[in-house]
């Protein structure tokens, strides 16, 4: 049906990295302990159906990730027009307008504490599960968050 990767920062591995290394006079944001850029959200054109369907992919993979490693914050390069998509999962816009140096692009970085993400999405779900039958209870991913909601 589809995947959104996962991964850590601070290494300089992903795009978010990059673009923050654009902002604060060149110096970069200081990137926390514990953080994690999901990014290359892919789904299969027949599952591409409405913001619940979206959000129960992000629970899957959020409920993935809270079992591997220790994710208190969550980061995001996408579109303007994406970033007010995710902020109905909890995300913030970080920083906006930032360009991709040697590119015409520009991304704007969202940032959410996965508690806050994960609560959110907690939400789309029970929503969902109320309006359909067959609901699968995935959505119960917030738990594995509450520990860093303290943080």
């Amino acid at each position: 049906m589809g995947t959104i990767r996962s991964v850590p920062m601070c290494h300089g591995l992903t795009l978010t990295e990059k673009l923050l290394l654009n902002t604060s006079s060149g110096q970069g944001d200081a990137i926390p302990d514990g953080s994690w850029e999901m990014g290359r959200l892919v789904l299969a054109p027949e599952a591409r159906g409405g913001v619940d369907l979206l959000a129960r992919c992000a629970g899957m993979a959020l409920n993935f990730l809270a079992k591997q490693a220790d994710a208190a914050h969550l980061y995001a390069s996408c579109s303007d027009a994406l970033s007010r998509l995710y902020r109905l999962y909890g995300f913030s816009v970080y920083r906006d307008n930032v360009p991709l140096s040697g590119t015409g692009k520009t991304y704007t970085v969202i940032h959410g504490g996965a508690a806050k993400v994960a609560a959110s999405l907690a939400r789309i779900g029970a929503r969902a599960a109320r309006s359909t039958s067959h609901h699968q209870g995935i959505f119960g991913h917030e738990r594995q968050f509450q520990r860093h909601a303290q943080a």
